[in-house]
C-alpha cells in the first residue's frame, strides 16, 4: 500500500466562507462540502505524537475509513487510509485495521528503526475528537493545481473544547514549486490570519495537557552551537519546528511561557544563521540574507509584545503592530519553509 503524500499550509484567524469565496471566485466557483469527524489515538506517555506519528478513525459523510499519518517535516506527511468495511470494529484496536505494518514503516524510513509502533499502538487509546465541515475548492494556478479547504468545527475530548477555523492549501499537482508563493499571496489577502503551524493532533494534545512544546524534551540541544555545519544543520530544523510550533500557540493563547520559548529559539536561529552565513557550501546567498531580515524583523515585533511597551491608550498602535507581527509570523515560516527545503536538496542533509 502506497502512502499519499501530503503537502499543505494552514492559514487561521478571521475567516468565513464569504471571505474566502469571494478571493476565490477569480479562480473558481466550483466547490465540495463534507462533514469529517476525526477520533485520535495515543499512549499515555504520547509515543506517537512525539515520533510525529498520528493514529486515527475517521468518518467522512458517514463513511467510515482509518488513517495513518507520520510527518516527516513541516507541512509534508505520508498517509495511508484504508476503508472501514466493518462498522462494529470502528473503534477496537488499531493494530487489527489492516494500515501498513511496522517493518514496511521502517523499510521505507517513516519511523525509526527502534521505534516499537506496534507495542505503543497496544496500549494507545482514544484521546481526543475533531468535528469540522469542510468546503474546498480546486485552484488551477498557471501550471500548479492547489486544494483549499476551509474547516470549520471543534476539538474536544468531551470535557474541554477549543474551536477550529483552519484554511488548509494543500498540493495536488506543482511541478514548478508555486507552493510557498501562492501560500503567502493568499494570506496576504487575509491580514489577520497566521499560519497555523500544529497539526490537529498536536492542538488535541496542547489542549488536554496545558504544556508548551510537549514533544520537545531534546530542546536543550540548542542551548550551544559549536561553529560546525553538520551541527548547524541539524540545529536548524529543531530549532524551525520549535518557532512554528510556538508562533502558533503564542498569537492563539497570548502566554508569556510560550512567547519566551518562542524568543530562546529565535535568539538560537540567529546564531545558527552566523554559523551558515560563514559558510558559502550549499546555500543562496539571496535566500540567506531574506531569512535573516525576516528573523530579525519578526525578533524586534516579538519583543515588543513581550515586554507590553504598549499602555491602554494606544489601543490602535496597538492593533496594527499586532497585526505587523502576524504578518510577519507568516512571512518567517514561509521562508523557513524555503531555507529548510534549500538545504534538504543541495546540502545532501
Amino acid at each position: 500500500m502506497k502512502p499519499f503524500i501530503e503537502k499543505e499550509i494552514r492559514l487561521t484567524g478571521p475567516l468565513t466562507n464569504e471571505l474566502v469565496m469571494r478571493y476565490l471566485h477569480k479562480y473558481t466557483s466550483l466547490h465540495k462540502k463534507r462533514s469529517i469527524i476525526s477520533t485520535y489515538f495515543d499512549t499515555k506517555t504520547l509515543d506517537l505524537l512525539k515520533n510525529s506519528i498520528a493514529i486515527r478513525s475517521r468518518t467522512v459523510n458517514n463513511t467510515d475509513f482509518y488513517e495513518l499519518k507520520i510527518e516527516k517535516k513541516q507541512g509534508y506527511a505520508l498517509e495511508w487510509q484504508i476503508k472501514s468495511e466493518k462498522k462494529d470494529q470502528r473503534l477496537n484496536n488499531p493494530n487489527l485495521w489492516g494500515l501498513p505494518n511496522e517493518k514496511y514503516l521502517k523499510s521505507i524510513n517513516a519511523i525509526p528503526q527502534s521505534f516499537k509502533l506496534k507495542e505503543k499502538i497496544d496500549i494507545s487509546f482514544r484521546k481526543f475528537f475533531t468535528k469540522v465541515e469542510r468546503t474546498s475548492w480546486k485552484v488551477k494556478f498557471k501550471e500548479a493545481i492547489f486544494i483549499i479547504s476551509l474547516d470549520k468545527g471543534f476539538i474536544s475530548d468531551n470535557r474541554v473544547t477549543d474551536p477550529i477555523i483552519e484554511l488548509e492549501i494543500e498540493v495536488e499537482k506543482d511541478p514548478k514549486n508555486y507552493f510557498l508563493d501562492f501560500c503567502l499571496s493568499i494570506q496576504t489577502n487575509f491580514p489577520l490570519t497566521y499560519i497555523e503551524g500544529r497539526t490537529k493532533a498536536y492542538r488535541g494534545i496542547e489542549l488536554l495537557y496545558k504544556k508548551s512544546s510537549l514533544m520537545f524534551a531534546n530542546r536543550k540541544k540548542l542551548i550551544k552551537l559549536k561553529k560546525k555545519l553538520p551541527a548547524a544543520k541539524t540545529l536548524f530544523m529543531l530549532a524551525k519546528r520549535i518557532i512554528t510550533l510556538d508562533s502558533s500557540s503564542f498569537i492563539e493563547k497570548k502566554s508569556q511561557n510560550y512567547g519566551l520559548s518562542l524568543s530562546t529559539s529565535v535568539h538560537q536561529m540567529k546564531k545558527i544563521l552566523i554559523v551558515f552565513g560563514s559558510s558559502h557550501v550549499f546555500f543562496n546567498a539571496n535566500e540567506h540574507k531574506t531569512l535573516c531580515r525576516e528573523i530579525y524583523t519578526f525578533d524586534k515585533l516579538l519583543q515588543f509584545h513581550l515586554k507590553k511597551k504598549l499602555n491602554s491608550q494606544d489601543k490602535m498602535k496597538s492593533i496594527i503592530m499586532w497585526r505587523n507581527f502576524l504578518k510577519s509570523q507568516s512571512m518567517l515560516l514561509i521562508n523557513l519553509k524555503k531555507y529548510e527545503e534549500y538545504i534538504l536538496k543541495f546540502s545532501n542533509f
